[in-house]
C-alpha cells in the first residue's frame, strides 16, 4: 500500500472547525487571491513528515502525528461542548499549540539557516540523517514551547451572538503585549513574556487567550475583541483561513472592524 507523501503541517481535525459545507475560504495575502476549497488541499506539504533511514522514507513522524490528532480532535470536541479547559483537555491542546507554532515551514526555515552556520553548534551531524536532526530539534523545541505555554492562565473566549467569527492561518499562535499602546509591529515578544498574552483560535466561534496570573475561566467576545483577534492571527501569515466571509471581521489600524469581504476586494484588485 503507498503511504501518502501529501503531509498537514497544520492539521485536517483542526481546519475542519473553520469549514461551512465541508470547504474553508482562503484568502491568499501574497499571491492576491481567494478561492473556497477542502481541507485536504492547505497547510501540506509533499513529505514534510517524512524522515530518512538508510536512504529509504520512513513515516514514523507522520504516523505518530496522525495517532496525536485523533486525541486532539477529541480534545477540541469537548471544549465545543462545553467541557472545562483543563486536566487531559488542556495538555493535548497546548500540546497541539506548540506542535503548530513549531513545526511549519516558516520555523523550519529558521531551523535551517541555523544548521547552515551551526556545526559548531552541534546541529550537523556527519553520520547522521539531517530530517532525524531536524525532527529531535522540532520535537524538543514542541517540549520547550507547550511548557512556556502550560506557566499561563488560559480563558475560553466565545463569540457572542451577531459578534462574528474567528478566523485562524498557517501560524495561529499569536503572542502580543497585555497593553495594546505597547505594541510594536516590528518586534514580537518571547512566548515566556509575563506582560504578553497568547492567543490561539481553535474554532470559528471560540478561541483560548492565554496570560500570566489568571484563573482558567470562559468569558464572551464582542466585534471589536474578536476583530482584534483576527488582527494578531493574520499578522505573521501570508494566507488567512475562514469559514463565512460574510460573518466575520478584521480590526486595522486605525479603523473600526473591517468585513473580511471587503478586505478580500482590496486585496484580489490591487
Amino acid at each position: 500500500m503507498t503511504e501518502p507523501r501529501k503531509h498537514h503541517y497544520i492539521s485536517q481535525c483542526y481546519l475542519r472547525n473553520f469549514t461551512l459545507n465541508k470547504n474553508i475560504y482562503v484568502l491568499d495575502g501574497k499571491l492576491r487571491k481567494s478561492f473556497s476549497t477542502n481541507t485536504g488541499n492547505v497547510c501540506s506539504l509533499r513529505d514534510f513528515n517524512t524522515i530518512y533511514e538508510n536512504g529509504e522514507r520512513v513515516q514514523t513522524l507522520e504516523n505518530a502525528q496522525s495517532q496525536f490528532e485523533d486525541v486532539a480532535a477529541k480534545a477540541i470536541s469537548k471544549v465545543i461542548n462545553g467541557e472545562e479547559f483543563s486536566g487531559s483537555v488542556r495538555d493535548t491542546l497546548l500540546e497541539l499549540m506548540a506542535m503548530f507554532h513549531v513545526r511549519n515551514p516558516v520555523q523550519r526555515n529558521k531551523y535551517r539557516e541555523i544548521e547552515e552556520i551551526g556545526g559548531g553548534l552541534g546541529l550537523l551531524a556527519t553520520d547522521v540523517d539531517e530530517t532525524y536532526i531536524r525532527a529531535e530539534l522540532e520535537l524538543s523545541m514542541i517540549g520547550v514551547v507547550k511548557t512556556s505555554l502550560s506557566q499561563r492562565g488560559w480563558k475560553v473566549v466565545k463569540a457572542a451572538e451577531g459578534a462574528g467569527e474567528f478566523v485562524t492561518s498557517e501560524f495561529p499562535l499569536s503572542i502580543n503585549f497585555k497593553d495594546i499602546s505597547s505594541e510594536d509591529s516590528s518586534y514580537i515578544p518571547p512566548l515566556n513574556g509575563i506582560n504578553t498574552r497568547v492567543f490561539f483560535p481553535l474554532t470559528s466561534n471560540i478561541g483560548l487567550l492565554g496570560v500570566h496570573g489568571v484563573d482558567n475561566c470562559v468569558v464572551e467576545a464582542g466585534m471589536s475583541e474578536i476583530a482584534y483577534f483576527n488582527r494578531l492571527t493574520i499578522a505573521r501569515s501570508d494566507r488567512i483561513y475562514i469559514r463565512d466571509i460574510d460573518n466575520c471581521n478584521i480590526f486595522l489600524e486605525g479603523a473600526n472592524p473591517t468585513p473580511v469581504n471587503c478586505l478580500i476586494t482590496n486585496i484580489t484588485h490591487q
